[in-house]
């Protein structure tokens, strides 16, 4: 038994030997196996990447070539630039038409407390784009906001706009959802508007890494939840590989 491991050991070590020379050899074929390196990269940035971008992005033909560094500085995410503006504090009302958006960063009040967004995004559906204004982290995010905009997955919406009256029927609004938590040893509550409410929406289009928009909300609730201001919203990651501007 044990003479016949030591030959299956002693057969396995020639195969893999043979293989490692043909590697090298195939390695030594395609730039003194630059190729080899820049696929064993992909796999390194692949397996650690945060956001999981797919093989198939990395492996683009536009980014052949790069260093590491080079790709790493092109998924960092830049600064959002509405970050350096100063904090608005909207004023509460159902009057949509008389309403301007203040030049700041979005900001307002939720459950009767400020409500400081940190955080927003734009996440599709089958059936939506799901616009979210988030303050805290994750599940035990402190306040959020949702707004549910009919959409297919593949349909582009910047440059559009969004005006909802409190006087619009369900039909012609767009459903939106306060999500708050009371007590953070317990889950979230929520509510779901589907009319009453007052909005303005702008979506502009893309500028480098950010998408740059407006909004003012006003929903009828008993704390007179309001939000307005100027956000930004960061384009995925993936996108930006690749690019020639970068």
């Amino acid at each position: 038994m044990v003479v016949a491991m030591y030959f299956g050991f002693k057969q396995a070590g020639q195969w893999q030997a043979g293989f490692n020379k043909k590697t090298d050899e195939m390695a030594a074929k395609t730039g003194g196996g630059e190729m080899g390196h820049v696929a064993n990269l992909y796999q390194v940035l692949d397996a650690t990447d945060p956001d999981k971008i797919g093989a198939a992005q990395a492996r683009s033909h536009a980014n052949l070539g790069r260093s590491r560094a080079e790709i790493l500085e092109a998924l960092k995410p830049k600064p959002d630039p509405t970050l350096a503006m100063p904090l608005v504090r909207p004023t509460w009302t159902l009057d949509v038409a008389n309403t301007s958006m203040a030049k700041g960063r979005v900001s307002g009040t939720s459950g009767g407390t400020n409500f400081n967004v940190e955080t927003v995004r734009l996440d599709r559906t089958a059936s939506s784009a799901v616009l979210t204004f988030q303050e805290g982290v994750g599940t035990s995010a402190d306040h959020e906001l949702f707004i549910y905009i009919p959409a297919n997955p593949t349909e582009n919406l910047a440059g559009r706009s969004w005006t909802v009256t409190k006087e619009a029927k369900a039909k012609d609004a767009l459903q939106v959802v306060r999500k708050w938590t009371v007590n953070p040893r317990f889950g979230p509550v929520s509510k779901t508007f589907y009319n009453g409410y007052a909005l303005k929406l702008d979506l502009d289009e893309t500028t480098g890494d950010w998408q740059p928009g407006r909004i003012f909300l006003a929903l009828p609730d008993t704390n007179q939840t309001v939000l307005m201001g100027e956000f930004g919203i960061a384009v995925p990651r993936q996108e930006l590989i690749g690019r020639p501007d970068d």
